[in-house]
């Protein structure tokens, strides 16, 4: 049984694996997205997981880390945190040139956050991951 509120951010992380195919782009308007989708649909996910889907203050993303460090996942916890630095940097950061091994890095990072998820905290155990978008 899938659950409605959780296909956005699997369709983001299907998103951010195709254009990680695309092995010989250097389109940094494709690359950049990627890293920025892979970062929010492991955030999204953990936000519901950690039941802060209805918090929508400035410190939302600290406060699903931290939320996870409660919840003694700190794993989960320092994928998220660098996931997003990553996001910051491929948002904000525009003189820094994010190339396939990035985008790849991220999508690999939030695969990880979310298979972890799973195992963890057995939630997501009937959402499929490889729905087409």
């Amino acid at each position: 049984m899938s659950k409605p509120h959780l296909e956005v951010p699997f369709q983001f992380l299907n998103f951010a694996k195709e254009i990680g195919k695309c092995y010989v782009t250097k389109n940094q308007g494709l690359l950049r997205p990627c890293i920025s989708r892979a970062y929010y649909a492991s955030f999204l996910i953990a936000r519901y997981v950690t039941k802060l889907d209805y918090y929508d203050k400035e410190d939302v993303h600290r406060k699903v880390v931290e939320t996870l460090e409660q919840l003694n996942l700190p794993d989960i916890a320092d994928m998220l945190n660098s996931l997003r630095r990553k996001r910051n940097m491929a948002d904000y950061n525009l003189v820094q040139t994010v190339n396939i091994k990035h985008a790849t890095l991220a999508v690999d990072i939030a695969e990880e956050v979310v298979r972890k998820i799973k195992q963890e905290l057995k939630i997501l155990n009937k959402t499929e991951t490889n729905k087409p978008y």
